[in-house]
């Protein structure tokens, strides 16, 4: 009885668990290039969310926010210059990303009204983890020059 119990209480939490969990199915990296228009490495320069929604949001991350402003490093598509100041806005999904104070991102962005925000389910990441997403950006935007 108590073996049933156990397996009963575990199932139940993978559950929950996976219910909190983004899940994205991810399309080539070629299609988010051709589709976005904003594609930008940046530093967050300042943390937006204030300390209690930081420990609101994430419980045990209160050095991150969803909310941010960033300094634009290298633009490679849109209208978005080097140096330019921009925040950025969430819609406080498990989707989102936590940005942490002073780090670099790659970031693939949509701009909804006078908004910008990092379009769900691509290839935005923290710039230790993007190499080679940025040769495959270096090299689509090449061949679509040509």
């Amino acid at each position: 009885m108590k073996l049933i119990k156990l397996v009963f209480t575990i199932t139940i939490l993978m559950f929950a668990v996976s219910s909190w969990a983004c899940t994205c199915t991810m399309t080539p990296i070629e299609s988010h290039i051709k589709e976005t228009k904003n594609i930008v490495i940046i530093e967050v320069v300042e943390l937006l969310d204030t300390p209690e929604e930081r420990i609101d949001y994430y419980f045990s991350k209160p050095d991150q926010s969803y909310r941010v402003k960033v300094r634009i490093i290298t633009s490679y598509k849109g209208k978005l210059k080097t140096g330019e100041l921009i925040d950025l806005d969430s819609e406080f999904s498990n989707c989102d990303i936590y940005f942490k104070d002073k780090q670099k991102y790659l970031l693939f962005l949509d701009k909804k009204k006078y908004k910008y925000s990092v379009r769900h389910c691509s290839y935005s990441e923290s710039i230790e983890n993007g190499d080679k997403n940025i040769v495959a950006i270096e090299t689509v935007l090449k061949k679509d020059k040509k």
